[in-house]
């Protein structure tokens, strides 16, 4: 995205034109006329292992399915 549209397109302004969230506020402008959306892909990058968290099921199975499905390495992390 281009760095000029930031504060373009804003939703939630108040009449000053400013939106508020939480203890955060910065100015925004409404409607841009000439700004157009459209999906885009702007980078791929390859998975190259997979992480499960460890949790008081059976997380072990997960990791088995995982490995057969994809032939990644898995890494079980506690949190």
């Amino acid at each position: 995205m281009c760095s000029k549209f930031w504060w373009n397109d804003v939703v939630g302004l108040n009449e000053r034109g400013m939106r508020e969230v939480a203890t955060v506020s910065y100015w925004g402008n409404k409607v841009v006329e000439y700004c157009s959306y459209s999906p885009a892909i702007f980078a791929g990058f390859p998975v190259i292992r997979l992480a499960v968290i460890e949790d008081q099921g059976d997380y072990q199975k997960t990791v088995e399915r995982i490995v057969k499905a994809t032939n990644l390495p898995v890494e079980v992390e506690k949190d």
